[in-house]
């Protein structure tokens, strides 16, 4: 079985992934920006308040809810970091394709990671192909696409697992990545700061126990 493979077939994971993404979704794809997956619940109010940030905050907070005193954006899941980039760079009437599209996409990166993941731990090719799709669409944050989209990212923990496979490879280069990551996705929702901070320690937590140190 050959276990020795180039990183390069990670590529050939993520053209998959995205034919598949195509295959099931079809010609929604192309009209992203024009359909929303519910009109209930937090799914309404996250897609308006994205919107509303992109259009109408200031900084980190939005004064048109909350009324007198507008709110946080951190608290109202408008995912800051895509609500501000919108804002940027006057995209604001696509922030619906943003909302729904990124988390999509985003199925293709963590195919990919865990391809990476697979391969430091020797799986043969074929079978990690494979297997890196059929993972990556058992995440549970798909269950969030509809509703808190903030969590619908499912490359996150696969990316952060990664990044601490390559701690004793790489550590100087490792510990700033993983602190990079945990940002920006903090950045889309603040649980990715706590779910990413748990996982990091329990990972040192961990080594420390075997007195493996990292540090």
């Amino acid at each position: 079985m050959n276990t020795e493979y180039s990183k390069k077939w990670s590529f050939v994971v993520f053209l998959l992934m995205l034919l598949l993404i195509f295959t099931y979704l079809g010609d929604a794809l192309f009209s992203i920006n024009t359909w929303v997956y519910g009109v209930w619940g937090d799914g309404i109010k996250n897609y308006y308040h994205v919107l509303a940030a992109a259009k109408y905050s200031e900084a980190l907070w939005l004064p048109t809810v909350n009324y007198p005193f507008g709110e946080n954006l951190f608290f109202l899941d408008a995912q800051p970091l895509i609500a501000k980039f919108l804002q940027l760079f006057g995209l604001e009437n696509y922030s619906v394709g943003f909302v729904n599209g990124l988390p999509i996409f985003s199925l293709s990166i963590a195919a990919v990671f865990v391809f990476l993941i697979q391969r430091e731990l020797k799986l043969p090719l074929v079978l990690n192909i494979i297997t890196s799709i059929i993972i990556s669409l058992l995440s549970p944050q798909i269950a969030r696409m509809t509703g808190h989209f903030g969590l619908g990212y499912a490359c996150y923990l696969p990316i952060l697992i990664y990044l601490l496979f390559k701690v004793k490879q790489k550590p100087k280069l490792s510990y700033s990545l993983i602190a990079l990551v945990i940002t920006v996705f903090s950045f889309l929702h603040l649980y990715f700061l706590l779910i990413g901070l748990a996982l990091v320690v329990s990972f040192f937590v961990y080594h420390l126990v075997k007195k493996d140190y990292l540090l």
